[in-house]
């Protein structure tokens, strides 16, 4: 009685595992569009978080230069 129990509740174990396996199956073909696509996004937006980092670092480079050339020509003035 007991061996009979433990194989059926090992079966209906085994039913809910290939169950949700076939699941996530689907789910994978159905959202292989639109991995791809999020994969696609995140690299745009890395690529635009590093874009900005270029265009803020090149900013307060023209900043720290203009401020350079500000006072050396303070300098030369006097």
């Amino acid at each position: 009685m007991f061996l009979c129990y433990l194989q059926f509740k090992t079966s209906v174990y085994r039913r809910i595992l290939l169950h949700w396996t076939l699941v996530q199956l689907e789910f994978y073909q159905a959202d292989k569009g639109a991995m791809f696509a999020s994969a696609s996004l995140l690299c745009s937006a890395r690529i635009y978080w590093i874009y900005s980092k270029i265009v803020w670092m090149k900013f307060f480079y023209l900043k720290l230069k203009s401020f350079h050339n500000q006072r050396y020509s303070m300098w030369v003035r006097l």
